[in-house]
């Protein structure tokens, strides 16, 4: 397979306490735990979903101090996501909209060295981001072949599982670790089209997909992986030091 695009974020879920000037409160409601008897455990703000252009949504949550916002902002008011952007755009782009409701902007913070607990910063910490790379194939028949392939091949321990209909492979389902999957782009946009959130995607695209023989490679980093590998503040990660934690 030969690389066409680098590396770049598909998802991020991003938060920030904010000291100081309170930020506007935003959500969509309250979601409360309530014990035997009837007293109240706790409460959370639930995040309010922004639409964008083309049946787009991002999530943002602020309660007057934390702001956190979770979704494919590569995605946000555009028609596709063939092509993202890399951790530097992807925090820029998310401050710009976070910027339209008044809410400041995720920073890196500084560093600080605690003898109990090692390094720390005071700015946003990350605890879910998506990486994608797609590949070209050149042809579909070559992309489906790549797949069966891959389904006998392990990422770390995690034995590659072909779907049902030979589109896609899965690594590590269900983990809380880190799960990936490859998966035939073209396939995967002919599905969503059906769907009113898939019907912007121009036929070029469509047709540069099948052409190619774009296939999808995307790996969700969860929390536990990000913590483990100094991933988690957005002080410690650039684009070089995501790339070298690619699991593949």
């Amino acid at each position: 397979m030969q690389q066409v695009v680098p590396i770049f974020v598909d998802w991020l879920t991003i938060r920030q306490t904010h000291d100081g000037v309170p930020t506007p409160i935003i959500n969509d409601g309250h979601v409360v735990s309530i014990d035997a008897d009837g007293q109240e455990r706790w409460m959370t703000e639930s995040r309010m979903s922004f639409e964008g252009s083309f049946d787009t949504s991002v999530q943002i949550r602020s309660d007057g101090h934390v702001v956190e916002f979770s979704g494919n902002i590569s995605r946000f008011n555009r028609q596709d996501n063939l092509f993202g952007f890399d951790i530097v755009e992807t925090v820029q782009r998310i401050n710009q909209l976070l910027n339209l409701y008044c809410l400041p902007p995720f920073t890196a913070g500084q560093l600080y060295r605690f003898a109990d607990s090692g390094w720390t910063y005071t700015g946003a910490r990350i605890t879910r981001i998506d990486l994608t790379m797609n590949y070209a194939t050149f042809s579909q028949h070559a992309a489906e072949t790549i797949l069966r392939s891959l389904a006998g091949h392990h990422v770390g321990r995690q034995k590659g599982q072909l779907s049902v209909n030979g589109s896609t492979v899965e690594y590590g389902r269900g983990s809380k670790y880190v799960y990936g999957k490859v998966y035939n782009k073209h396939h995967e946009m002919l599905v969503h089209r059906r769907k009113k959130s898939g019907s912007h995607v121009a036929d070029e695209v469509l047709e540069f997909t099948e052409r190619v023989g774009v296939l999808r490679e995307e790996f969700t980093l969860k929390s536990r992986f990000l913590t483990q590998n100094n991933l988690c503040w957005l002080g410690s990660v650039d684009q070089q030091l995501l790339n070298r934690s690619h699991p593949v």
